[in-house]
C-alpha cells in the first residue's frame, strides 16, 4: 500500500514537470491522464482526492477533474453557488476544432458531444447552429448536481471511445461567460483515458457459460447493452472466448476473427471501423470466409461439439484449436462479437475498431477434444441483377423529425451460410422393432404460406405472383357516408372480399383520414365535415404540397382537424364497429395497421414548410401526444381480447405500443422498406423502433426494441415502382433490402409489391431469395420412430428447422397423424407453440395413440391445421406433401 502511494507520488510530479514543460511550449491546453479510480456518481469529492484537477478557475466553477476505467468516463466540478438548474459540460472527442459545436467564449474548439443538466446529446449541426440529438437522459447513478458539486457518468461505449483516446473538455455554469472551465479564452484542456490493464495469462478453461475459471482474465472490451464484455485467452493448443452479458440471443450470435491484421482482406462486418474477419463463428458452427470483402460468401470448416461450444442468455464461450485458425503462440489477431444481428449489442460499441489480442504462451489445460475440419461448399452464387415491378406509387421522402437520437451504426447480417439440401437417404432395412432415423428432403424455393411475402391492393384480382394476403386502403368517407350507417358491404365489393376468401387469402386493413391524391378531395365524410363547421370547429387543412416532396399525383388532400371532439367521437364509434364485423370465425381480415393519423396513415403531416417559406401547417397540423394517443386507445379498446384473429401494427413507435392499459404489445410497419436513410437516420424508422426518438413535435417518442419477438414486423417498398425495382436489383440495393430484411424482421411487403411481375421475371430470383427470408419457413429436418408399433402409443420425435427471420403469427396447433391408404386414422395434437419458432431449429415429441388400430401398413404425417377450417394451412419446404397439405414423415408397420 506505501509502496503503491510513493509510486503515485512519483508519478504526479514527473506529470506535473511534463505540464508545466507543455504549458510554456504548446498553444494547446494541457495533456492530461491519471489512473483510474472507482467513482460513485454522488456529488461527494471524497473518492476524487487522488485526481489532480484538469482545470481551476474563479467565480462559481473552481475546479473541473477527469478519470476513467475501462467502462466509463467521470466528470466532476466543484465550486460554491453552482446553479442547480443549468449546467454544460462540453467534450470534444476527435480533437478537431473544424468539426462540432464552437462554443462561444474559449479559444478555438469544437464539441461534438454535450451534457446539458442531465442529458447527453451529440451534435448534428454545420459547426455554427444549435443542432443538438439527444442520445440518453443520465440516471441518478449518473448524475448528480448541488450547488457546490456536479459529476457525471457517460459510457465510454456512448461515446465511442476506447481507453487510450484523447477527447478535450470544458464546463458552463449557467451559460455565464466567466463561470466557467477553462476560464474564458483559454482552449479546452486535452485528457488520455488510461487504464492499466493486466495481461491476460492462458487458464485452464472448461467451455461450460460458468465464468469462475477466466476470474483471472481480465476483459478486453466492455459495452452496455445484451453484451457487456468480451474475454479471451489461450494456451499452446486452443483459443478460447467468453461473451457475458444479460438477455443474450440463445439463436444467433457471432464472434468475428481477423486474423491477419489486415482491414483490406476478409469480410468487412458493418457498423465497425475497417476490418476484415476471415473467420466467423455463427452459432455453433466455424466458418472461413471466401468471398470478395463485401459478399457473403462463408465456407463451413466445422460444427464445434458441446464441449467446445456453449450459449445461455447470461453467457456466450468458444473454444478453436489454434491449428484450425492456422496461427500459434505470438500471433496477433483481432476480434469482435455480436449478438443477435443487432446494430448496439455488440463488443466492441458501434464505429470502433477491433481489438488486438496477442496468443500468449502459457500451460496446457485438460484435454479437450479437437474438431476435424470438414470441407464444405461454398456459399450458393447470388443471383444477377434485374429490372422491376408495379405498385401503388409512395413519396421517396419520410419526415425529417426536429430532434431525434443519435443512430446506431447497423450491421449487415445477412441470411445463415447453409449447406445445400441434404438429400434423402434411401431407407435402410432395420431389424424389427427397432428405431429408425430418417432425414427427410428439403425443397429450395419460396412457399405460398399464410401472413406472409407480398400484399398487394386488394381491388384487384388478377396478380402472376402467388400471393396469401392482400391490402385494403379504406377511407372513413367511403365506409360510413352517412353519421351511424356502416357501408361494409359496398367495402366488402370494392376490395374483392369474398373472392380473396374463396382463395384463402387474408386482408390487410387500414383505415384511412388523409390519403393524399392527385385531385382535391377529403377522406372525411362530408356529414363529418358540416359536423365542425356547425360547431365553429376548423374542419382541417385542404392541401396541395408544390414542393415535390410528397411526389407525384399524391400531393393533393385534405387533413382533418385531429382535436375535434366531433372527430375523436366519431372514430372510436367507427373502430369499434370495424372489430366487431371482422372478429369471426372466417377471419377476413389479419392484420389492422393504425392508419388514421396523418397522410397515408404514416403519423406526419409533412412537408411542414412551402415552397416559399410558407408555414402554419402546410400541409395539415399534427396532434400532440395528449390527443393522438386517443386515436390510438381506440384501437386498443376495439381489438383488445381479439389478437387470436387480427393483430394491430402501428408505424411509429409511442409509449402505447408497448404499455397501454390492455396489455396489448403492438406489431410495427415501415412504409419506406429498402431505403437506407430512412431506415439508419436519427429519424428512421429502425433507429426510432429501437432506441425511441422524438418526433416531429419535438415531443420524445420510446422505443419498441425488438418488438418482433412477440409481434409482427411489415411495410411496404420505398418510392414507387422505381424504388421497388432498385431494392430488387441485385448489388447496392438487393444487399440493402436484404440486410434490412435480417434487422427488422420482416414478414410480409404491400401495397407496393412485385406481386404484378410476371413469373420468372428478371427479378424473380431475388424475389424468391426475399420472400423466402421474410417471415418463417419451416423445414423438416429429422425424424425419430420405431419401426414397429407396440402397445397404445408410437413415439415420434421431429426436428423442425425454422430458416425465415420471424416466428408464425399466430397460435396454429402442429399435429402429427398415422395414415393408412392415404386417409388419416389417428391424430395427436402437439404442444408446439409456432408463435415462440423465431429463427433456429426446433424438436416435437409426442405419441400417436394407435389402440384400436388393425394390423397393417401406416405412414407418418405431420401438419399445421389452419383453425378455420380444420384442414392443413402451412406448407412445410419438403418433398412427401400429400393432397390434403399434410407432409409425410416415415412409414410404420403394427
Amino acid at each position: 500500500m506505501n509502496g503503491s502511494v510513493k509510486v503515485n507520488k512519483l508519478i504526479i510530479v514527473l506529470f506535473l514537470i511534463f505540464a508545466m514543460v507543455v504549458s510554456l511550449f504548446s498553444p494547446i491546453g494541457a495533456l492530461h491522464k491519471v489512473e483510474a479510480a472507482a467513482i460513485t456518481v454522488d456529488g461527494k469529492a471524497a473518492d476524487w482526492s487522488e485526481v489532480n484537477s484538469l482545470s481551476t478557475n474563479t467565480g462559481t466553477a473552481k475546479s473541473l477533474k477527469v478519470t476513467n476505467d475501462e467502462t466509463n468516463l467521470y466528470l466532476l466540478v466543484e465550486g460554491t453557488g453552482l446553479s442547480t438548474t443549468t449546467s454544460h459540460f462540453w467534450l470534444d472527442t476527435d480533437n478537431n476544432p473544424a468539426t462540432g459545436y464552437k462554443a462561444s467564449g474559449w479559444g478555438a474548439n469544437g464539441a461534438e458531444w454535450m451534457i446539458e443538466n442531465n442529458t447527453l446529446y451529440s451534435y448534428t449541426g454545420n459547426g455554427s447552429s444549435w443542432s443538438w440529438s439527444s442520445v440518453t437522459t443520465l440516471t441518478s447513478k449518473q448524475f448528480s448536481r448541488s450547488g457546490s458539486a456536479v459529476e457525471a457518468l457517460i459510457p465510454l461505449s456512448t461515446l465511442q471511445k476506447n481507453v487510450g483516446s484523447t477527447l478535450k473538455l470544458g464546463f458552463i455554469d449557467n451559460n455565464s461567460a466567466t463561470n466557467r472551465l477553462p476560464a474564458a479564452k483559454q482552449t479546452l484542456p486535452a485528457y488520455v483515458m488510461t487504464v492499466v490493464a493486466k495481461a491476460p495469462e492462458a487458464a485452464a478453461i472448461t467451455v461450460d457459460g460458468k465464468a469462475a475459471d477466466w476470474s483471472g482474465v481480465n476483459s478486453l472490451l466492455t459495452n452496455t447493452g445484451t453484451a457487456k464484455s468480451l474475454k479471451v485467452t489461450n494456451d499452446g493448443t486452443n483459443l478460447y472466448l467468453l461473451v457475458e452479458g444479460t438477455g443474450l440471443s440463445t439463436t444467433t450470435s457471432h464472434f468475428w476473427l481477423d486474423t491477419d491484421n489486415n482491414s483490406a482482406t476478409g469480410y468487412k462486418a458493418s457498423g465497425w471501423g475497417a476490418n476484415g474477419a476471415e473467420w466467423m463463428i455463427e452459432n455453433n458452427t466455424l466458418y472461413s470466409y471466401t468471398g470478395n470483402g463485401s459478399s457473403w460468401s462463408w465456407s463451413s470448416v466445422t460444427t464445434l461439439t458441446s464441449k467446445q461450444f456453449f450459449r445461455s442468455s447470461s453467457a456466450v464461450e468458444a473454444l478453436i484449436p489454434l491449428s484450425a485458425l492456422q496461427k500459434n503462440v505470438g500471433n496477433t489477431l483481432k476480434l469482435g462479437f455480436i449478438d443477435n444481428n443487432s446494430a448496439t449489442n455488440r463488443l466492441p460499441a458501434a464505429k470502433q475498431t477491433l481489438p488486438a489480442y496477442v496468443l500468449t504462451a502459457g500451460t496446457k489445460p485438460t484435454a479437450t477434444p479437437k474438431p476435424t475440419a470438414t470441407p464444405q461448399p461454398t456459399a450458393t452464387p447470388k443471383p444477377t441483377a434485374t429490372p422491376q415491378p408495379t405498385a401503388t406509387p409512395k413519396p421517396t421522402a419520410t419526415p425529417q423529425p426536429t430532434a431525434t437520437p443519435k443512430p446506431t451504426a447497423t450491421p449487415q447480417p445477412t441470411a445463415t451460410p447453409k449447406p445445400t439440401a441434404t438429400p434423402q437417404p434411401t431407407a435402410i432395412p432395420q431389424p424389427e422393432g427397432t428405431m429408425v432415423t430418417s432425414n427427410l428432403t428439403e425443397l429450395n424455393s419460396p412457399l405460398n404460406n399464410p401472413f406472409k411475402g407480398w400484399a398487394p391492393s386488394a381491388k384487384s384480382t388478377s396478380y402472376a405472383q402467388p400471393i396469401k394476403l392482400v391490402y385494403a386502403g379504406v377511407t372513413w368517407r367511403d365506409l360510413e357516408p352517412t353519421k351511424g350507417n356502416y357501408n361494409f358491404e359496398a367495402i366488402e365489393k370494392t376490395y374483392n372480399f369474398a373472392y380473396w376468401q374463396s382463395k384463402g387469402v387474408k386482408v390487410v386493413f387500414r383505415l384511412l383520414l388523409d390519403n393524399p391524391t392527385g385531385q382535391a378531395h377529403r377522406d372525411i365524410p362530408d356529414w363529418l365535415y358540416n359536423e365542425m363547421v356547425a360547431a365553429g370547429q376548423s374542419p382541417g387543412t385542404a392541401y396541395r404540397d408544390e414542393t415535390g416532396g410528397m411526389g407525384s399525383g399524391n400531393n393533393t388532400g385534405f387533413s382533418p382537424n385531429y382535436n375535434s371532439p366531433s372527430v375523436i367521437q366519431g372514430h372510436k364509434l367507427l373502430l369499434d364497429a370495424i372489430a366487431n364485423r371482422y372478429y369471426t370465425n372466417e377471419r377476413p381480415i389479419a392484420f389492422v395497421q393504425i392508419g388514421s393519423l396523418g397522410h397515408w396513415g404514416e403519423f406526419h403531416t409533412w412537408p411542414y414548410r412551402g415552397p416559399d417559406g410558407e408555414e402554419n401547417n402546410y400541409t395539415g397540423e399534427f396532434p400532440t401526444n395528449e390527443v393522438s394517443n386517443q386515436y390510438v386507445q381506440h384501437y386498443l379498446d376495439a381489438f383488445a381480447g381479439k389478437e387470436d384473429k387480427m393483430q394491430v401494427l402501428i408505424r411509429r413507435s409511442i409509449g402505447l405500443a408497448t404499455n397501454n392499459n390492455k396489455g396489448m404489445k403492438l406489431g410495427m410497419f415501415n412504409d419506406v422498406f429498402g431505403d437506407k436513410g430512412s431506415f439508419d437516420d436519427s429519424w428512421g424508422w429502425y433507429t426510432g423502433t429501437q432506441n425511441g426518438y422524438s418526433d416531429d413535435l419535438s415531443q420524445k417518442q420510446p422505443g419498441n426494441p425488438n418488438f418482433w419477438d412477440s409481434r409482427i414486423s411489415a411495410g411496404e417498398f420505398y418510392g414507387g415502382q422505381s424504388g421497388m425495382t432498385a431494392a430488387l436489383t441485385s448489388g447496392t440495393g438487393f444487399n440493402e433490402t436484404m440486410r434490412q430484411t435480417e434487422m427488422s424482421k420482416i414478414s410480409w411487403l404491400g401495397p407496393n409489391a412485385p406481386a404484378s411481375l410476371a413469373v420468372g421475371n428478371s427479378l424473380q430470383a431475388n424475389m424468391d431469395k426475399l420472400e423466402k427470408r421474410m417471415g418463417y419457413h419451416f423445414v423438416l429436418k429429422q425424424v425419430k420412430h420405431s419401426s414397429v408399433i407396440k402397445g397404445d402409443l408410437l413415439p415420434v420425435e421431429v426436428s423442425v428447422e425454422n430458416k425465415g427471420v420471424q416466428h408464425f403469427p399466430f397460435n396454429w396447433s402442429v399435429e402429427i397423424q398415422l395414415r393408412s391408404e392415404g386417409k388419416v386414422v389417428a391424430t395427436k395434437k402437439t404442444g408446439a407453440d409456432l408463435t415462440t419458432w423465431k429463427t433456429g431449429s426446433y424438436t416435437i415429441a409426442d405419441s400417436i395413440p394407435t389402440s384400436g388400430l388393425p394390423s397393417g401398413k401406416y405412414e407418418i404425417s405431420i401438419a399445421i391445421i389452419n383453425p378455420e377450417t380444420g384442414l392443413p394451412g402451412v406448407d412445410f419446404a419438403n418433398e412427401g406433401k400429400y393432397p390434403d397439405g399434410a407432409f409425410k414423415l416415415g412409414n410404420v408397420t403394427k
